[in-house]
């Protein structure tokens, strides 16, 4: 049996915060729901010997005719043990793989407590964390 230099597993999957506002409840607002929503994407890692807690924190905030409606904030935690692997290709994994796992939770997360606040639904569209990745990796190296 040969056994593999590289070592992926997750360890943990969790909720590290989320929070709902809204300064008034859905039955207050208008009546023709065209809602603007605005996403912000943030990743986050950190290294404690093989393992990494990785963190997807996404923030959106919903805007009808330029006044605030609600904001949530969702911040989708992982644990993840990394072994035998180069820093960049840990830091591809981190940005690219473990954010992949875990948006899906926090899509949900956000997706919940919207409903349970009583707006209707919002469905955030899946994220190809590769290509984001590729991006961002590009636009470092266009900048040095």
């Amino acid at each position: 049996m040969v056994e593999s230099k590289h070592t992926f597993n997750i360890e943990n999957i969790y909720l590290n915060h989320s929070e709902f506002k809204s300064p008034r409840p859905f039955h207050r607002t208008s009546k023709d729901w065209r809602p603007n929503a605005n996403l912000k994407l943030e990743i986050n890692s950190v290294k404690h010997d093989d393992q990494f807690d990785v963190a997807v924190k996404i923030i959106v905030d919903v805007t009808m005719d330029k006044e605030e409606v609600f904001s949530v904030t969702v911040d989708q935690g992982g644990t993840f043990l990394i072994k035998g692997y180069t820093a960049d290709e840990e830091e591809h994994l981190t940005e690219s793989f473990c954010a992949s796992i875990l948006y899906p939770y926090a899509r949900q997360k956000i997706s919940d407590m919207i409903t349970s606040a009583g707006f209707p639904p919002l469905h955030l569209s899946p994220i190809d964390f590769e290509t984001r990745y590729r991006q961002l990796k590009k636009k470092d190296t266009q900048k040095a």
